[in-house]
């Protein structure tokens, strides 16, 4: 694995650079040959200080010394660090533990300081917040990421917030200004009972003045509202203030005389009519009430409003216009019972002339019809009307003798045989109640209708064919139990031939089953007969023998195997359930149906191959823990020869990235028993090597550190950043 250190010979240490660049190259660690070097080296002492053995972090192929530490990278040196003696921060020459934090090297700083006393004040020990590197003092504190000095705060000295300290200062202005809150007098904010979030009405420039610019969000300030005193409105504190007009309103509500609102029983929803510029003038919408067209345009309030009272004013016509309706006697409307729904016939114009235009909608005016009197119809009043036929000419019906239409039972629905232009001439269409086709064209209307009798004549062809159906015997309909829907398989040509076509529609008789006898399927009728092939197969199912079906638990599913032409020959397609490639194809059925099972047989290869799996050596794959998908290496062509194509590999690492990648041995990247342990640098050395790499990456890649390169898990390391191998 390491063949190029031979060329080193018996002493490392007298060969060339070249030669440590070959063994460098070859991933042969640097300790390997200078493991002397390390145990011996004092200044500083490696192994006391449990320096890491990757020699070349310090060390360059041209010499054990000079040595080098990066640029400090595990630790950035800057301001007065860069000057500070290593033993300053790793006293004893002890390396290993040394604090990251500052107050690791500054807790005595931290103590001693006593403007402000850090210790006694709270402060947190997070030095960085306010010191730098370039000295102790001066310090800063970006006061604004904890809580932002605005206003006359910018000027305020520390000690008129953190009296008693820095820890649990107040961050609500009540908790400094509550004294102002208190003695706030215009308004009196304790009496008003006022929020304590000054903030709501005071800036930080000073307590006064102040604004409550939020007012709008409750209630807008408009017109007169701009311009009058908060105690108009807040005379008894802020809690509670009305939000509705006749709140602060009700004395002008009262007050009101033209019109008298309280005694009118004017609705106390002010805004209806009075506006915020003030209280008078005021204006009223009536078409939003009650539009006025017409002659109520020009009507007197008073004439619908009387004794100037607006509440409980009639919205319909009839609660104005009684008194006209009462008096009209061409027709006389109350005598005849007319609606009291007034638009009915009459317009806002004027009460006449009058017009019914909506008799089309209710019952049109056809034939004689449209000549007949209004009294013809509405002899005992328009209301309840009827609004059919038999309810004017139900006296034309009974008198009516060729046919009798009462005796005979003919249907009342006159409309059916008779039309508006007159009750004679009539015409029926029987079409419209039962259509006349075939034989029934030709056939006596006593025939169906006997007695002359109309009413109840069945629909159903079984209700004058029974007798047919009784005495037929080629099939003996009663016997077999044949439906009584003789339009199945009849015709109105006549009984006979007959013909069942509608057999295509629930089960096509296809080959042997064309021929076959109707008893053999409909031995026990024709209700409830299977149409499932296991219905009437299930015999020959459990009969089967090559193979047994029952016994593996093949489906019932017949037609998955067997055709109409016959129960053998059989066809089965594979496919449909595993498809056969490969050496599948060559392989007995019960390699896989063991015993001839037919159920629950793996679908996965591993479920056949598992013993393979296991067995398989060259590489491992137990050992390896490689996939159990066995299709991802092997095809069914056979288990070995397999592959590992670049494609695939691909998915976990480009192959082709790199300019040698491709002509790699998998042992050249994996070279411990876990496929996962690998490193790029034990190949990438030259320009990859670490130290290279952390002087290139330290600077500019946020994320890198020296460790990450070198690290065992990938994901640490190089890839973390190169996660297909190409370059970012």
């Amino acid at each position: 694995m390491f063949g190029a250190i031979t060329l080193f010979g018996p002493s490392c240490g007298e060969k060339s650079t070249a030669d440590h660049h070959t063994a460098a190259r070859a991933g042969f660690p640097c300790v390997e040959c200078h493991r002397p070097d390390y145990d011996t080296a004092a200044s500083p002492d490696h192994v006391a200080s449990g320096l890491p053995t990757t020699c070349q972090q310090c060390h360059s192929l041209q010499a054990w010394r000079p040595a080098a530490f990066g640029d400090h990278a595990t630790w950035p040196l800057t301001g007065a660090h860069v000057d500070a003696t290593c033993s300053a921060c790793h006293v004893g020459g002890v390396y290993a533990g040394t604090a990251r934090e500052c107050v690791g090297c500054h807790s005595a700083d931290f103590a001693a300081t006593t403007k402000p006393a850090h210790q006694t004040a709270g402060f947190p020990s997070t030095c960085e917040l306010c010191h730098s590197t370039a000295a102790w003092v001066p310090s800063t504190f970006d006061h604004s990421a904890a809580w932002p000095l605005t206003g006359a705060h910018t000027a305020a000295a520390c000690a008129s917030c953190h009296s008693t300290g820095y820890a649990g200062t107040a961050r609500e202005c009540q908790g400094c200004h509550l004294a102002d809150w208190e003695q706030a007098a215009d308004p009196d904010h304790v009496t008003l009972a006022l929020p304590k979030t000054c903030e709501a009405c005071h800036a930080t420039a000073a307590w006064a003045p102040a604004d409550y610019a939020g007012h709008d969000a409750i209630w807008p300030l408009l017109g007169k509202h701009a311009a009058a005193t908060c105690e108009s409105c807040h005379a008894a504190g802020y809690a509670g203030t009305p939000t509705d007009c006749v709140g602060c309103h009700q004395s002008d509500y009262d007050g009101t005389k033209d019109p008298v609102h309280a005694e009118v029983g004017y609705p106390t929803a002010c805004a209806v009519c009075h506006s915020a510029a003030g209280w008078k003038p005021a204006v009223f919408d009536h078409d939003a009430k009650w539009p006025l067209t017409g002659a109520h345009a020009d009507a007197a309030c008073e004439s619908c409003h009387a004794d100037g009272k607006y509440a409980g004013t009639p919205d319909t016509c009839v609660g104005c216009h009684q008194a006209d309706y009462d008096g009209t006697k061409d027709p006389d409307h109350a005598t005849l019972g007319l609606p009291t729904t007034c638009n009915v016939c009459h317009g806002t114009a004027a009460w006449k002339p009058a017009d019914f235009d909506g008799h089309s909608e209710l019952w049109p005016l056809l034939g004689k019809h449209a000549d007949a009197t209004c009294e013809s119809c509405h002899a005992a009043g328009y209301t309840n009307t009827p609004t059919t036929c038999d309810g004017c000419h139900q006296q034309d019906y009974a008198d009516s003798q060729s046919p009798p239409h009462a005796s005979e039972g003919y249907p009342t629905a006159c409309e059916t045989c008779h039309a508006p232009a007159g009750w004679k001439p009539s015409s029926f269409n029987h079409a419209t109640t039962w259509p006349l086709t075939g034989a029934h064209v030709a056939a006596q209307c006593a025939s169906c209708h006997s007695g002359g009798l109309f009413a109840g004549t069945t629909h159903e062809c079984s209700g004058c064919h029974l007798a047919d159906f009784l005495k037929t015997t080629d099939p003996d309909h009663e016997t077999v139990g044949f439906p009584q829907t003789c339009d199945v398989c009849h015709s109105t040509a006549a009984w006979k031939p007959s013909q069942f076509e509608g057999h295509e529609t629930i089960w096509p008789l296809l080959g042997k089953h064309a021929v076959a006898t109707c008893e053999s399927c409909h031995a026990a009728g024709y209700t409830n007969t299977p149409t499932t092939c296991d219905g009437c197969h299930h015999t020959d199912y459990l009969n089967a023998a090559k193979p047994d079906h029952d016994a593996p638990g093949y489906p019932t599913s017949c037609e998955s195997c067997h055709a109409p032409a016959g129960w053998t020959p059989t066809s089965f397609n594979h496919a449909s359930w595993w498809s056969l490639t490969g050496a599948h194809t060559s392989t007995s059925c019960a390699q896989c149906h063991v015993g001839g099972q037919g159920a629950g047989i793996p679908t996965t290869c591993n479920g056949c191959h598992a013993p393979d799996y296991a067995a398989s050596t060259n590489p491992s794959h137990t050992k390896w823990a490689l996939s159990t998908a066995c299709e991802t290496c092997h095809s069914t062509t056979a288990w070995p020869p397999a592959t590992f194509t670049k494609s695939t590999h691909g998915k976990f690492f480009t192959l082709t990235s790199g300019s040698n990648h491709k002509d790699f041995s998998c042992t050249d990247c994996h070279k411990t028993p876990q496929w996962s342990d690998w490193i790029c640098v034990s190949c990438h050395t030259g320009e990859h090597n670490l130290s290279s790499m952390n002087n290139k990456h330290s600077g500019d890649v946020p994320k890198y550190n020296s460790t990450m390169a070198a690290a065992a898990t990938p994901d640490l390391g190089c890839k973390s950043c190169h996660p297909t191998g190409e370059k970012k």
